[in-house]
């Protein structure tokens, strides 16, 4: 269940992230499955790392961040977005 959750978030993350760095360094598919992947490995890390924190919301949190974050690094990376 919390795998669908997150890649579910991870989508949803890379849509923010195409939406507020403006146009999409690599495509809507690609974009899609970046965030996915983003999202599912925030949200693996989280499960892994914590024996506490192992709910939805604390995973959920950390697959957003997560497919923010490798969506973010690859639009710079591909040098479609800029920093400032």
């Amino acid at each position: 269940m919390n795998f669908i959750a997150w890649t579910a978030i991870g989508a949803i993350a890379d849509f923010l992230t195409r939406t507020t760095l403006g146009e999409s360094a690599y495509g809507p598919i690609w974009g899609c499955a970046v965030g996915i992947a983003g999202g599912t490995a925030g949200g693996l890390i989280m499960f892994a790392s914590s024996t506490i924190h192992r709910g939805i919301a604390y995973t959920g949190l950390a697959a957003l961040l997560g497919g923010a974050v490798l969506s973010g690094i690859t639009a710079i990376v591909i040098g479609r977005a800029r920093l400032v």
